[in-house]
């Protein structure tokens, strides 16, 4: 699941100043221009939460966002 989504992740980063970095496992590592985070993550959740029907109907993953503006290391739950 995660590789089908690496391309729709990348364009999304682009669309928003920035690149995927790299996708460990089930996490995905993003960076943005700093003034368009909240937009980059509303739609990167809205992404990743869609439908996946190929595996069941209605089934969907839960997706947590973490932020740093520095570092892995500093990263701290996104609440929105």
């Amino acid at each position: 699941m995660v590789l089908s989504r690496i391309p729709g992740v990348d364009e999304i980063s682009q669309k928003y100043g920035g690149n995927l970095l790299t996708s460990v496992h089930d996490s995905f590592l993003q960076e943005v221009e700093k003034d368009k985070v909240k937009e980059a993550i509303k739609e990167t959740k809205a992404f990743l939460e869609e439908e996946f029907s190929m595996i069941a109907p209605g089934f969907r993953v839960p997706v947590g966002i973490k932020i740093s503006e520095r570092s892995w290391g500093e990263m701290k739950k996104y609440e929105a």
